[in-house]
């Protein structure tokens, strides 16, 4: 459901596996597997979420509304790909704008949700084009 409501604004998402574990603790731990979220643009991005868990809350979601305080990415990794013509990295405004439009579709959704805390590990930042570039090993707690 979530997949096919963002791609209605043109970006692509795909999700290769989804679980609920009834088991945890006082909600629901939802878990998504293999997510990508594809953006097009002048500077294209492209987002790969090997392991997404949020856990969700029970009484909120008797009620028809989805809840989580919550959301643990493992090994994100956003893909830019710059022009091959580019060797050295666009102006930040490309870079922003690519980034605002990826933030922008997490905000809108979480935000409706309730989003408190996002723990990010090992999250990886690749430029691609003439002069690829990469940061890894990134470790976050929004």
């Amino acid at each position: 459901i979530m997949a096919s409501q963002v791609s209605k604004t043109g970006v692509g998402v795909t999700i290769a596996d989804a679980s609920l574990d009834f088991t945890f603790g006082q909600g629901v731990l939802v878990g998504l597997r293999d997510a990508e979220v594809k953006v097009p643009g002048d500077v294209t991005a492209e987002v790969i979420f090997p392991r997404i868990e949020a856990p969700v809350d029970l009484s909120a979601l008797m009620t028809g509304s989805i809840e989580f305080s919550k959301l643990e990415v493992d090994r994100p990794r956003i893909i830019l790909t710059l022009p091959e013509q580019q060797r050295a990295l666009p102006a930040m405004g490309s870079l922003m704008e690519a980034i605002d439009r990826v933030g922008a579709l997490i905000e809108n959704d979480f935000t409706t949700r309730q989003l408190e805390v996002v723990e990010i590990r090992n999250g990886e930042v690749d430029f691609l084009g003439a002069l690829p570039r990469s940061v890894k090993g990134i470790d976050a707690t929004i």
